[in-house]
């Protein structure tokens, strides 16, 4: 993914992570997963560090 894609999209992906989009921003985001499978990955990778985080502030 070019840093200009990511730089577009990296804080939409984090504000749909973190349920903070608006219901039209959500539709937007989700469309745009539709097609482009290089911010899917990033989303999923971002899933991946959320729960490990999670999991880790669990433990202690």
């Amino acid at each position: 993914m070019g840093w200009l894609h990511r730089a577009r999209w990296a804080e939409a992906l984090e504000g749909l992570l973190d349920d903070e989009l608006d219901a039209g921003r959500v539709a937007a985001v989700l469309a745009h997963l539709e097609e482009c499978p290089e911010c899917l990955a990033e989303l999923e990778e971002l899933v991946r560090l959320q729960r490990s985080l999670a999991r880790l502030a669990g433990v202690g």
